[in-house]
């Protein structure tokens, strides 16, 4: 399911209220489909839907054009401006993209604003959106939290899991491997306009590597186009048997350094190592 905020499906509920009467032929309302978005630093592009509802009547024009909040040219995004069009007895979503910057500096997150203007005395419904762009230079490498009110401009990836709990003498097992997946979602207007990757990485906490599991950096990529229930990746866990008696142990695997797409909470999994013998194996 696409990571859509409770403000962006009011939003849609209130664009599908707004209906002519008696069902005259309009040329309908223009708008964002959220008030606010979101996108990772290392995204290379952010994408803004803009629908046409209620209404096909004639053909409609909206100009668009950023501005600088927090966020600058040309460190952060390049400025965009122009003209998204919708023929006669056509709807739907039109996109309009802006290039993000990832200028390697850890920094608090910023925010542009993208405006619609009415060129042809065409109503539009919300004018104006923040896209807030997420640091990724920082400890929290750009992941966007469950908690955030705001759509994800474009694709994101997220794993499946954020815990994962295994006996030690799981490594003497002769057969596969535990393992756990995580995958690349689709934007809110289910497409999957870029390639993109991340780079999985184990990173110690009491259990240390070599020692207790085998470390894994890895980069895991995404053609265009490729999004959805199609698009999972699967990474293994190798476990290192210790003989000697020691205390439950615990590390982790994080995805980090996203091109191209954002990454979602959860974003990191946490293994426990118990020590000792599987009561049920």
């Amino acid at each position: 399911m696409n990571h859509r905020s409770a403000a962006s499906l009011a939003m849609l509920a209130l664009l599908g209220s707004c209906t002519s009467k008696d069902d005259e032929p309009t040329p309908g309302v223009i708008s964002f489909t959220d008030s606010c978005f979101v996108i990772g630093e290392g995204a290379a592009k952010a994408y803004l839907p803009v629908a046409r509802f209620e209404g096909i009547t004639g053909e409609v024009s909206v100009d668009f054009s950023t501005e600088s909040i927090q966020a600058i040219h040309p460190s952060d995004f390049d400025p965009r401006s122009g003209m998204l069009t919708w023929n006669d007895g056509h709807a739907g979503t039109l996109v309009i993209e802006i290039p993000i910057e990832n200028d390697g500096e850890q920094e608090s997150d910023e925010s542009l604003e993208i405006n619609l203007t009415s060129v042809d005395g065409s109503q539009i419904a919300f004018p104006t959106v923040r896209l807030k762009i997420m640091d990724d230079d920082g400890e929290s490498h750009g992941v966007v939290p469950l908690s955030e009110d705001c759509t994800i401009a474009g694709t994101y990836v997220s794993l499946s899991a954020s815990t994962h709990t295994n006996f030690e003498t799981t490594a003497l097992n002769p057969g596969p491997k535990p393992s756990f997946g995580f995958g690349r979602s689709p934007a809110s207007d289910n497409t999957a306009p870029n390639a993109a990757s991340v780079v999985m990485q184990t990173f110690d906490g009491s259990a240390i590597a070599g020692a207790d599991y085998e470390a894994v950096s890895a980069t895991f990529s995404w053609a265009v186009g490729e999004a959805g229930p199609a698009a999972i990746r699967n990474q293994e866990m190798t476990f290192v048997y210790d003989p000697t008696p020691e205390s439950t142990e615990t590390y982790t695997y994080n995805l980090v350094n996203a091109e191209g797409t954002t990454l979602m909470e959860p974003a990191t999994l946490t293994v426990t190592l118990i020590d000792g013998e599987d009561p049920n194996p």
